[in-house]
């Protein structure tokens, strides 16, 4: 995706689906992400050998639960900085 598509407007911030779009984009495009996903993968999979079925569905729901929570912080962390941005004559 081009600089010009990954723009965060008024609109674009304002809406989940959007901010997300864009905030993956990015967040994909990061080496240190990629790498460090590779590495959660192969550890969860490790796990998921040492521990039976119950124990695996708690890690999967605690797991679920910390990205819902990260996910949310993240959106009012993006949407906080934005308006600060604008507030202070950032460039949306």
């Amino acid at each position: 995706m081009a600089d010009d598509e990954l723009a965060l407007t008024p609109d674009i911030v304002a809406d989940d689906k959007a901010l997300w779009g864009i905030l993956n984009e990015v967040i994909l495009a990061l080496p240190r992400y990629r790498e460090r996903r590779r590495e959660i993968i192969a550890e969860q999979n490790r796990l998921r050998g040492l521990i039976n079925l119950e124990a695996w569905r708690v890690y999967l729901k605690v797991e679920a639960l910390v990205h819902a929570n990260d996910e949310a912080a993240t959106t009012d962390l993006v949407r906080w900085v934005f308006a600060e941005g604008e507030k202070y004559g950032g460039q949306p």
